[in-house]
């Protein structure tokens, strides 16, 4: 379960990193 959360969280930094950093 832990390495799941680890993806979902990699996956949204992905996403939403790049959104905040415009």
């Amino acid at each position: 379960r832990g390495a799941s959360n680890s993806k979902f969280l990699i996956y949204l930094n992905k996403h939403i990193l790049p959104v905040f950093d415009k």
